[in-house]
């Protein structure tokens, strides 16, 4: 019965309007790339000094496999002195939705805040770090925050 209603309906609408398509279902895709959610720098092994930028975006990325830590190339240490990305690393997880930087070059000793934050940029080619549905990730002069433990400099 639900057949023959379909068959009858597109009948009644070929002849009225001359339509030949009954239904199209078309894809729906996002225009809107993946929102950085949080991006911070950190001090993974607890010895006081910067050693990494964990960047984590609201969608997954998938085109993980293309991006390198010269995408990132314009970092500005700012208070957290001594860091650089050069001869760094880079590893992207379209799982976790996250970019994992390691720095080449880790902070000063004993720096784990800021007065004035550290800034990165992307860099990398349009569409090099993107999302299921191609849309490219921009970073511009992001500020990036403290996710860094405080370290014992001194006990009394």
């Amino acid at each position: 019965m639900k057949n023959m209603q379909k068959s009858w309906l597109k009948m009644l609408l070929v002849t009225l309007f001359g339509l030949t398509t009954f239904l199209t279902i078309s894809t729906v895709t996002f225009a809107v790339a993946p929102v950085l959610s949080s991006i911070k720098y950190q001090d993974i092994n607890g010895d006081g000094r910067v050693d990494t930028i964990l960047l984590t975006y609201d969608a997954s990325l998938t085109t993980c496999g293309t991006v390198a830590i010269g995408d990132y190339s314009a970092y500005t240490a700012n208070d957290i002195t001594g860091s650089v990305l050069t001869g760094g690393s880079l590893v992207c997880s379209d799982v976790a939705d996250t970019v994992t930087i390691t720095l080449g070059t880790i902070g000063n000793a004993n720096i784990t805040s800021h007065a004035t934050a550290p800034t990165i940029t992307y860099t990398g080619a349009a569409g090099k770090l993107t999302d299921g549905s191609a849309n490219a990730i921009t970073l511009t002069n992001q500020a990036i925050a403290d996710g860094a433990g405080p370290v014992v400099t001194a006990l009394n």
